[in-house]
């Protein structure tokens, strides 16, 4: 199973259920959201939902 590097996914009880149920674990790199859909297409769109009809041009400046 590929996954990312969320914290639910490294504990203890989750690794020792994907052991008992034969499922090897490999996780994406974490430098590389691309790889993960969910980062591209639900906050890909978020983001430009919330910049959208603002006085802000990027995210940076929406931050400060």
């Amino acid at each position: 199973m590929i996954l990312d590097n969320w914290s639910v996914h490294k504990t203890r009880a989750f690794r020792e259920t994907a052991e008992k149920l034969n499922i090897e674990l490999h996780f994406i790199p974490t430098s590389a959201p691309y790889y993960n859909k969910i980062e591209l297409n639900l906050f890909g769109q978020m983001q430009k939902e919330l910049l959208n009809g603002s006085n802000f041009n990027n995210i940076i400046e929406l931050k400060e």
